[in-house]
């Protein structure tokens, strides 16, 4: 029987949806409906393509709904595919809920981590090849919403900057990361925030390497980004 490398993709879902719950009440913000489809149907079958066959979903805010979902969407993909989620009882903040997967799906080998609230067209294919550790990131008009990252010559993260600290173009973290067990190590906090210590840490010792992403780039965190993704699905169907 042929052997099949695991490409396990780690996906942050478990955020509340604040900014979003203006247009899109009692779901969580990866359910968003696009056309007949919730989003996150359209970023599965996109992870799938890009090469990834094991999915791990960490949830916390209305869980229960993207549970409903994932049971059956996994029901189409019988063999290679698998879709799991780990359940997180308080919020755990990024990097604790990277910590409690690692934990309860004994991952011991490179994986990757993505939010489920973005859209990166074929960008996780690109980092499939990457060295670890490694951030993908994506070149905009505006960084003041998001905050920069700088880059040396050999693409290095050398710095992050804070989102009152940046504006202007430039280059900014696209939320998709991979990494090993390893990294997360030495954090002894059950509740932190992935960008604000395992990236910086990493970055201090010089050994953060940036991917440079050619691909479309929408956060449907906030109503206009979102119907922004409903607008070009409905012309492009993605």
């Amino acid at each position: 029987m042929k052997q099949y490398k695991t490409k396990t993709l780690l996906v942050l879902s478990g955020g509340f949806g604040t900014r979003l719950r203006s247009v899109v009440q009692g779901i969580p913000k990866a359910l968003a409906p696009v056309g007949n489809v919730p989003f996150l149907d359209i970023l599965i079958e996109s992870w799938l393509k890009n090469g990834f066959n094991k999915l791990v979903f960490l949830l916390h805010y209305e869980a229960d709904q993207i549970i409903s979902f994932l049971n059956e969407k996994k029901s189409q993909f019988p063999g290679t595919i698998k879709i799991e989620f780990v359940v997180e009882q308080k919020p755990l903040g990024t990097g604790g809920a990277v910590v409690n997967a690692i934990r309860e799906c004994k991952i011991r080998e490179d994986f990757f981590v993505i939010n489920a609230d973005t859209w990166l067209g074929d960008g996780p294919a690109t980092m499939l090849s990457a060295n670890s550790p490694s951030i993908g990131v994506i070149e905009v008009e505006d960084t003041s919403r998001y905050g920069a990252v700088t880059i040396d010559e050999n693409n290095f993260i050398t710095g992050f900057s804070e989102k009152s600290n940046s504006g202007g173009g430039g280059w900014i973290n696209a939320g998709l990361y991979k990494v090993h067990p390893d990294h997360f190590a030495q954090v002894a906090d059950s509740v932190f925030s992935m960008e604000k210590v395992i990236l910086p840490n990493l970055s201090e010792a010089g050994i953060l390497k940036a991917v440079r992403l050619d691909d479309d780039f929408i956060d449907i965190g906030v109503p206009e980004d979102y119907y922004r993704f409903v607008q070009k699905n409905q012309q492009t169907k993605i």
